[in-house]
């Protein structure tokens, strides 16, 4: 009985994650909605993956059904979301379990914040057919809006939030 208790117990602590990185994730995005490609879920969900590993996937699902139902829905935008944030929290977790080096986060955030633009533009070409070079052209501003915040919020907030996300992980599920 001992041992099916701690399954349990070790699983309510993974939803229990999972759930709080989502929360975050959604109200980060919903705080700076109201300012144009002005976003810090890019470095939550590099912070979550780095501390959390694998269950910041889990999060970043939920984060994308969610995004469903409180934005109106257009194909391309959801179809990218669900394959940008999953990549990005699967490389994150990979990657943490060798490097530590904050600088090379910085970098694997800026060049996915990169792609990301690349991707959105690429999804509306091949779903809607907007011309794929003209549509990229037009989005540069807002993409380097994107580039520049991730850059402000993983250089501010990285480290500290990382320290205390890999202590509180430490004490929940004493690795």
């Amino acid at each position: 009985m001992g041992k099916a208790r701690n399954i349990t117990i070790s699983a309510s602590k993974h939803a229990a994650v999972i759930a709080a990185c989502a929360a975050t994730l959604i109200v980060g995005k919903f705080a700076l909605s109201f300012i144009p490609n002005i976003e810090v879920v890019t470095t939550l969900v590099t912070v979550y993956a780095f501390a959390f590993g694998f269950d910041c996937l889990g999060a970043t699902v939920v984060f994308c059904f969610a995004d469903l139902i409180l934005y109106p829905p257009s194909p391309d935008v959801a179809i990218s979301y669900f394959i940008y944030w999953n990549l990005l929290a699967l490389i994150v977790a990979l990657m943490s379990r060798k490097i530590k080096s904050e600088y090379v986060y910085l970098i694997a955030a800026l060049v996915m914040t990169a792609l990301f633009g690349v991707l959105t533009t690429l999804m509306s070409h091949l779903i809607i057919g907007l011309p794929f070079a003209v549509t990229y052209l037009a989005g540069i501003p807002f993409y380097v809006m994107q580039i520049v915040s991730t850059l402000v919020f993983m250089s501010v907030g990285f480290k500290p939030l990382t320290k205390v996300l890999v202590k509180l992980r430490d004490g929940l599920f004493k690795r």
